[in-house]
């Protein structure tokens, strides 16, 4: 006996069915506010300085400094103090000269006292000085200090509006799988 056995067979089919998912975002741009304060600024003045030196202008005119007077009236004032007794003593010898006598004696040394104190007089006039004084200025820039303050951001994030629709996947059988077995 031979018997046969015959299958027949069909694959199943699955079917699918996709409904993409949807998506739709809105948002609005931010807005930003920028608020920004002015620098601080410090400003440190100097006063300027300002010299004269008038000693060559006295000079011209014949008026000295203190100090260059003061040195001439100490010398000034040593010689004619080594001077004065100078003829103190030669007074004093012509008054002791006993061989000479002198005849009047103290009214000749007081005539030549006289004659002798007697100073000549001398003026000079200066109306206006050869050249002006000498002038230093010194002038310094100001300090000036600056201090930046930060900008202020404010930020006004609005969020966005997002609608999301699901998407659908379906997976069903199509044909159903045949398997036929004959004898």
């Amino acid at each position: 006996m031979n018997t046969q056995l015959q299958i027949r067979s069909s694959l199943a089919q699955l079917g699918i069915r996709i409904t993409p998912a949807e998506m739709s975002i809105k948002r609005e741009e931010p807005k930003v506010e920028i608020q920004s304060k002015p620098a601080d600024m410090q400003i440190k003045r100097h006063d300027a300085k300002l010299d004269a030196d008038w000693s060559q202008v006295w000079e011209d005119l014949g008026l000295k400094r203190i100090s260059t007077l003061a040195a001439e009236r100490k010398s000034e004032g040593i010689r004619k103090g080594m001077e004065a007794i100078s003829q103190i003593a030669q007074d004093g010898d012509r008054v002791a000269n006993l061989k000479a006598r002198e005849e009047n004696v103290f009214a000749n040394i007081a005539r030549d006292n006289f004659f002798r104190k007697r100073d000549a007089v001398q003026v000079v006039i200066d109306a206006l000085p050869n050249q002006g004084p000498d002038w230093t200025v010194d002038v310094r820039p100001p300090d000036i200090e600056i201090t930046p303050n930060p900008p202020v951001f404010k930020v006004n994030d609005i969020r966005p509006q997002i609608d999301v629709r699901l998407g659908d996947v379906k997976v069903y059988l199509e044909k159903e799988p045949i398997v036929d077995i004959y004898v």
